[in-house]
């Protein structure tokens, strides 16, 4: 990778990869060093087509689809507002509204974040 696509992958990781994919990322990346390490060659299983999902997409009923998502956001009357919809700011220095605020959470309280996370389907980031 160059400086570029590294900060690139960086400043919009969520556009490649999500909480879902990074450890099959990882898992993969690990596998080609380790060969590497070993002078072995790293043969990883051939990914289903996405094509494939494609196919199971469509074949899945609209009307239950539609259902689920009705019941799934109801309750939402507006759109999540996405960063883009801000305007750039002129002057980096007249933007006094952010600062940095830490919080450091025990372990069984992370814990129970991540198990709600995995209950709900929704990545840690989510929560």
């Amino acid at each position: 990778l160059t400086k570029n696509t590294y900060k690139f992958i960086l400043s919009n990781h969520h556009i490649l990869m999500d909480g879902w994919c990074l450890p099959i990322i990882f898992k993969d990346v690990l596998s080609f060093y380790e060969a590497e390490l070993t002078g072995e060659t790293c043969d990883l299983p051939t990914p289903r087509p996405y094509r494939d999902y494609i196919a199971w997409l469509n074949s899945q009923d609209k009307e239950t689809a539609s259902e689920f998502w009705r019941q799934t956001l109801h309750g939402f009357s507006a759109p999540t507002p996405l960063v883009l919809d801000k305007k750039p700011v002129q002057n980096q220095q007249q933007d006094s509204n952010y600062f940095e605020f830490e919080l450091r959470l025990e372990a069984v309280v992370s814990r129970g974040l991540q198990t709600v996370a995995q209950n709900h389907r929704v990545t840690l980031s989510t929560i």
